[in-house]
């Protein structure tokens, strides 16, 4: 049985009312009683009069009041805007106003200023925060339930409407993939304001089974959960399997996973040493879950043995390809660009943020990797990220910049190499009587960190292509590229 992401709470609060939930440190609460909070803080939006559609942005770190608010801003039609509880009072408003969010619910917006408290709830439960007293300028939304904004790797977080039927596709795969029940409890230490951590939480809900939020990951204080509850589910980051694997256990906590059934790492540089650590000590295998923001949950390593960069096999209804640099196809065992198809992918960024790269509908997410001979995924790292001066530089980011200020008809950033040290080279295609290397730089600078401006700028009439006018991406390191119009090192 399928529940829709909206609904999970309503439908358990009236199918079985006294089943747990969450559980907290001093309190066991039932689906009825989750329910009870939730509609009473949907009454309270709804007597505000914000219209439907209106983004809230929830500020909350793993508690029952970010549950409370998720499903209050679901029940009454709003669109749920997770933020990292963590972030400065600027980086919030930063990501508010280039998503045009005119409500936050969570502590004091602080330095944020004329910002209005629209409730009078109790200071533990949150307040309920706008820009205006006159809700009804609250931007709107449509056709979409929750915007969650990426890592950010580039600087700039990139966001994600994302719909009822994507996020009930992920939670529902997973589910049904690892054959999980309503007996099931999920320990909730990665984050719920990020893709992973609400794929916990949203997948306990759906069973009907139980959430056991953390609202911040010390190895003591989850080890004392994990000994009290006995989770069955634990869903983690590579550096809390690393942590749990090494820390110093009090009595019995070696038995604190005696009962787990997956303990479930998100895709990262998860070293054998480590998962090696955690099964020796804990006696459950570690799985990799590969996916992203953009598709979120894509496939998981079930197989036994742990194996460094394998993410595993595909969830129903997950596709994978791996392309070469021109869009072509590879075979089993060859190395190249992964692609993702899912029924819970996005279709595109909100407000542009990012071009979202797709070749016949699979989304390339900036992987490399290849697949084996029983059709299990290599993740072997990012495609688009170099490593300039210590800083992550994603060369899609540089590439659009050029693109939209300037009339060019291709570019490329590639990796390049001055005095020893890593670089950024820009091949660009364009008329050499209207581009110049000048302008290039210019507007480099105007829209980029000065860490991401291309030290070696190329400027090509035209670039080799195929028969179908695609760049040969593999030929611009080669004597092939052309004859060079300009080039100029920066």
């Amino acid at each position: 049985m399928t529940i829709s992401a909206r609904e999970l709470v309503s439908h358990w609060a009236h199918q079985e009312a006294e089943r747990t939930a969450v559980l907290l440190p001093n309190e066991s609460v039932s689906y009825a009683s989750l329910h009870k909070s939730i509609a009473e803080r949907a009454a309270i939006l709804k007597q505000l009069g914000i219209r439907p559609g209106a983004q809230v942005a929830l500020s909350f770190p793993n508690s029952i009041e970010f549950i409370i608010w998720l499903f209050a801003i679901f029940e009454s039609d709003l669109v749920a805007c997770p933020l990292d509880p963590k972030l400065s009072s600027p980086e919030v408003q930063q990501l508010l106003d280039r998503g045009e969010i005119d409500c936050l619910a969570g502590v004091a917006p602080g330095t944020m200023t004329h910002w209005h408290q629209l409730d009078s709830l109790p200071d533990a439960s949150g307040h309920l925060w706008c820009r205006s007293t006159d809700v009804q300028t609250c931007k709107t939304v449509t056709g979409a339930v929750l915007r969650q904004f990426t890592s950010g790797s580039t600087g700039q977080a990139k966001h994600i409407l994302r719909t009822d039927k994507q996020l009930t596709e992920d939670y529902s795969h997973f589910c049904t993939h690892l054959d999980l029940h309503k007996t099931e409890r999920f320990l909730g230490v990665a984050p719920f304001y990020h893709a992973f951590g609400a794929l916990g939480l949203l997948a306990s809900l759906s069973l009907g089974a139980t959430i056991i939020p953390m609202p911040r990951f010390f190895p003591g204080e989850l080890l004392a959960a994990a000994c009290l509850y006995q989770p069955t589910m634990l869903l983690a980051s590579p550096p809390i399997i690393e942590l749990l694997g090494r820390c110093l256990l009090g009595e019995n906590e070696d038995k604190a996973f005696a009962n787990l059934r997956y303990c479930i790492c998100s895709t990262g540089r998860l070293s054998d040493s480590a998962s090696n650590a955690f099964t020796t000590r804990y006696h459950v295998p570690v799985s990799v879950l590969y996916g992203s923001s953009e598709t979120l949950s894509a496939t998981i390593d079930l197989d036994p043995g742990f194996e460094s960069n394998r993410v595993g096999k595909p969830f129903p209804g997950v596709e994978f390809r791996i392309f070469d640099d021109v869009g072509g196809i590879l075979k089993a065992g060859d190395i190249g660009r992964i692609g993702l198809q899912s029924p819970a992918a996005c279709t595109q960024y909100a407000q542009s943020d990012k071009a979202l790269v797709c070749i016949d509908d699979f989304i390339l997410l900036g992987d490399r990797g290849y697949s084996d001979q029983s059709g299990n995924l290599y993740v072997l790292g990012r495609d688009d990220q170099i490593n300039i001066g210590g800083y992550k530089v994603d060369r899609t980011e540089i590439e659009i910049a050029i693109r939209e200020n300037l009339p060019v008809s291709y570019v490329a950033v590639l990796p390049y190499h001055r005095a020893g040290q890593p670089a950024l080279r820009a091949v660009v295609e364009a008329d050499p009587e209207e581009v110049t290397v000048a302008m290039i730089t210019r507007t480099c600078k105007d829209h980029l960190a000065n860490y991401k401006v291309p030290a070696r700028i190329e400027i090509y009439p035209r670039l080799p292509r195929d028969e179908n006018g695609k760049v040969l991406v593999a030929k611009l390191d080669s004597d092939e590229v052309g004859s060079t119009s300009k080039e100029q090192n920066v």
